[in-house]
This record gives structure tokens, sequence and C-alpha cells, in this order.
């Protein structure tokens, strides 16, 4: 019942930030929520801040702000032992290949437009598109780079394994809505702070690696 990763360890470290920078105590309380509907969740209140591998596009940059990037990141593939052997991204594209990705990511977005052969199964979570995968539902998941490598590091019993990578590099930011630099749900003034921190953050995760 622990939300773990990367990404929990740099809302703690900011937290860690803002509280000592400020004489306040301010905890980073994570949540877990579906993809799709994240950005709307974060515009109505839901939470404050979206540190989840959320890539930096201009779409998404037109509903929310991000900082700048605090990792930088591609695109992998995840197979199983059962999966067929493959050289490349582009062996994927065939009929009778079935590919997991979360609905809504940057996966899911390049699929769609680079496999049309390949039939494309969408999960609203991670979690459920990897217990597929496990299951022999798909064949491939396609997901950021860095967290399908966790799941073959931390699960080797399970025999999963990163057979390639794609795409361009995507860099992560912190998204928050365009007005938090005024919200007064917090004691400081929120956007500029994160923005000078988010560097600190990549610090403190390279020195966990």
């Amino acid at each position: 019942d622990t939300v773990v990763g990367f990404d929990v360890d740099v809302a703690n470290a900011i937290a860690e930030k803002l509280s000592a920078q400020y004489g306040v105590t301010i905890k980073a309380e994570m949540m877990s929520n579906d993809w799709d509907p994240i950005i709307p969740d974060l515009m109505s209140g839901k939470f404050d801040a979206i540190i989840s591998a959320m890539t930096k596009t201009e779409e998404r940059a037109q509903e929310i702000q991000f900082t700048r990037a605090y990792y930088t990141s591609k695109q992998g593939i995840l197979a199983s032992e059962n999966s067929p052997t493959i050289t490349g991204i582009e062996d994927l594209n065939k009929a009778g290949i079935k590919v997991g990705v979360q609905s809504g990511t940057t996966s899911d977005i390049y699929a769609a437009a680079n496999l049309p052969d390949a039939t494309i199964k969408a999960y609203s979570s991670f979690d459920l598109a990897i217990a597929d995968l496990e299951a022999g539902e798909v064949d491939f998941v396609l997901g950021d780079l860095p967290t399908i490598a966790f799941f073959s590091a931390e699960n080797p019993e399970k025999g999963l394994k990163v057979v390639g990578d794609f795409g361009d590099e995507e860099l992560f930011g912190i998204g928050v809505r365009y007005d938090e630099a005024t919200s007064s749900s917090l004691p400081i003034d929120v956007l500029p702070i994160v923005f000078s921190l988010s560097a600190i953050a990549t610090i403190v995760y390279f020195k966990r690696r």
C-alpha cells in the first residue's frame, strides 16, 4: 500500500527542501491516478502537481505548465520469455503481434501512428499491461525505458526483459496548473520554487543510483 519509485523520491526531496527553506512542514502526499484523466484531475484541484514521468509535449503545455526537465528518457520494449524474437521496434508492426501500452501515454501515441498492422491493447494503468504480458495476453509492452527496466530488474523470476528502445529522447517535467504560482493552498508561491528545485531533485536521484 505504499507508492514507490524515483518520482516519489523526487517529490519527497522537493517537500523536504521547501520545508527547510521556509520553516514550515510540507509533506508530499502521493496519490495514485489513472493516466487518461490525469491532466483534468490536476486542473480540478484533485492534486497539486504531476510528478509521474510525464513527457513534456507542446500539446500538454497548452493545458498545464511544466518545470524544466528533471529527467531524460526514451521509450522501451519489454518482453517475456515467450515473446517472439525481434531486432527492433519495426518488427512489432506485423499481423498477429499484440502490443500492450498504457492509454494516453507517448507509447500509446507512437503505437497508434507507427504500428498499424499490430494489435494494440491500451490499459488504464501500466501494472495491468504488465500483468497481461506475464499472462501471455500480449507479446510486448511499450513504456518509458526506466520504468520497464525497473520491472525487469525488480522481478527477475518473471523473466521480463528489455529488448530494445525507440523514439526520440524525451524530457520529463513536473506538471502544475498555470495559476499555481498564485495559489493560496500553500504558504509559499510554489511554481517558482519548483522550477529552482527541480535540478536539486535530479541530483538526489542520481546520487541514489
